[in-house]
């Protein structure tokens, strides 16, 4: 085998020359590889700039999560019912103090704070969350306690425990693409 210099090695790969290299100063990838990161190299007679790589592929998980339409468009529904409940919360928030007398005047405002963590955390189950899930199910079940504990009659207070028990459902739909599964 002939001897080469420092510079020029023999692997058995492409060559990648993107970057202000000189003439044969480049280097060769060994694996494929993802994100770019730029670093200057000194070699021979001056500074060179190249590219070099951040993460190889092995290193990074290349399999998207499959999403059943279902549980999309129920998120989607969850994002819209809570994102108009919270609106109800806000603007007629009055009408609730006024209805239950054992409310208080603060207790709008905490149901609206409900209603935006659970838009907060169906956006983080779109994401793939599982902790997310599990937080939904604590809101859902203080908002249960706060509606009984005001006299809201105990079947309208059990049907806000059925968003939990849908989504559960939901996230079992599907085969391969199922979401409980996928959620990290």
């Amino acid at each position: 085998m002939p001897e080469t210099k420092p510079h020029e090695g023999s692997y058995d790969v492409q060559p990648r020359t993107d970057g202000l290299a000189r003439k044969r100063w480049f280097r060769k990838e060994l694996e494929p590889c993802e994100w770019k990161l730029s670093c200057t190299v000194l070699r021979g007679k001056g500074f060179v700039r190249i590219w070099t790589t951040r993460w190889p592929l092995y290193f990074m998980d290349t399999t998207l999560p499959t999403r059943h339409g279902c549980l999309t468009a129920f998120l989607i529904f969850m994002l819209v019912v809570n994102s108009l409940t919270l609106a109800t919360y806000l603007i007629g928030g009055h009408r609730i103090t006024a209805a239950f007398p054992n409310a208080p005047s603060w207790l709008p405002y905490v149901l609206a704070a409900g209603c935006a963590l659970n838009v907060f955390f169906t956006v983080s189950i779109f994401r793939w969350q599982k902790w997310a899930f599990y937080a939904f199910c604590v809101v859902a079940g203080v908002c249960f306690v706060i509606n009984v504990a005001i006299g809201v009659p105990l079947i309208s207070a059990v049907l806000g425990l059925l968003g939990p028990a849908v989504l559960y459902g939901v996230l079992h739909i599907g085969k391969e693409d199922k979401g409980w599964s996928q959620l990290k």
